[in-house]
C-alpha cells in the first residue's frame, strides 16, 4: 500500500510542477486608518495540501523577490495526505533565505509588534469541518476594532484563495493551535 501512495505522490508531483501550485493573487489592499499592513505578496493555492508551501512563498518573496519557488516547493516538499509539516515549513523558510522564531505564546500585542517591525507571522487555523490545519500568513494588523489580515485564507470553501480580513475574536475561534506561531524576517540568502 504504501509504495501505491508513493507512485501516487510521484506522478502528482511529474503532472503539476510547483510553479501552477501557487498563482500570484492581483488585488488591490489599500491600507486605511487604524492599520498597519506589510507588502506580502498574496497567492491562492491549487490543490487541497500546498497551503504550506503557498504560504512560505509569500513570505520568502517579501524579503527575496526572485526567489526559485521550485526550489522552495521542492524543501517544502507538501505530501496529498499531510501537507507540510511545521518542521518541514521551519526548515524550508531557513534554507532560503527566511529567520523564523517558532512561538507558541503569541496574542494580538505581540502579532502587532512583528508586523509593525517588518515581520509577517505564519500560524494555522481550523475550520472545524476538515481533518487538518490550514497554513496562513498574517500581514497586517488593525486596530479599533482589532483585526487581522490573512494571506492564502479560505474564502467560500476554497482554499487557499486570497487575502481576508478576520476580527481578532473570528481569527482566535480559528486559529490552531492559538498562541502557536512562526514570526519570519529576511535574512543574507545563502545559495
Amino acid at each position: 500500500m504504501e509504495d501505491l501512495i508513493e507512485q501516487a505522490v510521484n506522478c502528482a508531483h511529474a503532472l503539476w510542477p510547483a510553479c501552477l501550485r501557487a498563482i500570484p493573487d492581483f488585488t488591490d489592499d489599500y491600507i486605511y486608518e487604524n492599520e498597519h499592513k506589510l507588502a506580502v505578496p498574496g497567492f491562492s493555492q491549487t490543490d487541497c495540501y500546498s497551503c504550506g508551501f503557498t504560504a512560505a512563498l509569500g513570505v520568502v518573496r517579501t524579503f527575496h523577490p526572485r526567489a526559485d519557488s521550485k526550489k522552495l516547493y521542492s524543501d517544502c516538499n507538501p505530501l496529498p495526505f499531510e501537507g507540510t509539516t511545521e518542521f518541514k515549513l521551519v526548515r524550508a523558510l531557513r534554507k532560503n533565505g527566511v529567520g523564523v522564531s517558532v512561538r507558541s505564546n503569541l496574542n494580538y500585542a505581540s502579532i502587532r509588534e512583528a508586523i509593525e517591525s517588518g515581520f509577517p507571522v505564519i500560524t494555522t487555523v481550523s475550520y472545524g469541518n476538515t481533518f487538518a490545519e490550514h497554513w496562513i500568513v498574517i500581514y497586517g494588523v488593525g486596530w479599533r476594532p482589532k483585526r487581522v489580515f490573512l494571506c492564502n485564507q479560505v474564502l467560500q470553501g476554497w482554499p487557499g484563495f486570497g487575502r481576508d480580513e478576520l476580527t481578532w475574536a473570528d481569527f482566535r475561534s480559528l486559529w490552531s493551535p492559538c498562541g502557536a506561531g512562526l514570526v519570519c524576517w529576511g535574512k543574507q540568502f545563502a545559495r
